[in-house]
């Protein structure tokens, strides 16, 4: 099976559509298919991260000229000329009905990957991973054969959280993790650091992402016991050592979901809000609303409530576990092989 994938990140857009893709690419390529990406060349396009994947990458221009048609054009002419694919997935919020459906020419199938229910798709599957992920929603965007994947259950994550978490949830919790995804554009890693020393926090990690364009300060800020990493390997280790987190209401909320991490979390883009005010009406995060309405003042007075509140804390775990199991991309993966 032979399956290309199209997506981007940058400083901007962040890491996770990419992140997820892997994680699929991954899968597929165990599994014996051949895989290769295409992504625009933008500032923080994930490029350490995709070179050290080892698989076929195809690099588009970053002035790549607006609209669905160009896009597909600047891709056709950086793939090897009669190449046919079983499968593309097209993980791009810029991209839907118009391109998916001129990629026939060049692949069988088509996974579209969407947050947003928000434009029609040519797809024969199409995954949304979200809570508020609805059949109906989808009736007028879609063809009427196309397979709908929607929920948390289909959420893609890498092995590593998959596994159990054998978590203990003292009275009062000491260890926080603190990660606003690969890149943090708007600066919520150094907001989040300033509530903590208010609160005396001594045993933190921060992990600031490979794209934060302030990791200097945040180097530079940090307490003496604290630990600062720009980027990790192994994220699910330091989700099993903390006791609560700080983060974002986007991919990684999934992550934290699957390894009962208690979490603080508000959202830092406009399609992590609803993703935000479903997992906190499950119960499985406090929810502090868009990051433009979070002060450093209301965030220690949240943290420090959640640390205080064990029954709080293991309620959110127990919940979003249940949500999340890790073994999404299995799924999404079968449902490829099952069509081809």
């Amino acid at each position: 099976m032979k399956v290309l994938f199209r997506a981007d990140a940058s400083v901007e857009i962040g890491s996770g559509h990419v992140m997820r893709c892997l994680t699929l690419a991954d899968l597929l390529r165990r599994n014996g298919a051949e895989v290769c990406f295409v992504c625009k060349d933008l500032p923080g396009a994930a490029r350490e991260l995709l070179t050290d994947s080892d698989m076929s990458i195809f690099w588009l221009p970053e002035q790549l000229p607006e609209g669905e048609a160009a896009d597909l054009r600047a891709l056709r002419s950086v793939l090897p000329q009669s190449t046919v694919f079983d499968w593309v997935v097209v993980d791009h919020y810029g991209l839907g009905k118009e391109w998916e459906a001129d990629a026939r020419c060049f692949a069988k199938r088509v996974l579209a990957i969407d947050d947003l229910t928000n434009r029609c798709h040519d797809a024969d599957l199409l995954l949304n991973q979200n809570l508020f992920a609805d059949t109906a929603a989808y009736q007028s965007l879609v063809p009427e054969e196309t397979v709908l994947l929607l929920g948390p259950r289909f959420a893609m994550l890498r092995d590593e959280f998959s596994t159990t978490c054998v978590r203990e949830h003292p009275s009062r919790a000491s260890r926080v993790l603190l990660n606003f995804g690969g890149s943090d554009p708007t600066g919520e890693t150094v907001k989040s650091m300033l509530a903590l020393q208010r609160l005396a926090f001594t045993e933190v990690t921060v992990i600031a992402g490979a794209a934060n364009p302030k990791f200097e300060d945040i180097a530079y800020m940090a307490s003496p016991q604290w630990r600062v990493y720009r980027h990790t390997n192994d994220m699910a280790k330091w989700m099993c050592w903390a006791d609560v987190a700080i983060g974002a209401t986007g991919s990684s909320a999934w992550e934290r979901c699957a390894l009962g991490l208690p979490t603080v979390g508000f959202a830092v883009a406009e399609n992590q809000l609803l993703i935000g005010e479903t997992l906190a009406k499950a119960g499985a995060i406090e929810y502090l609303g868009p990051s433009t309405s979070v002060t450093v003042d209301g965030l220690a007075q949240a943290l420090d409530s959640c640390c205080n509140n064990v029954i709080l804390r293991r309620t959110m775990s127990m919940l979003g576990q249940e949500l999340v199991d890790g073994r999404g991309a299995g799924r999404v993966a079968l449902a490829m092989e099952e069509m081809v």
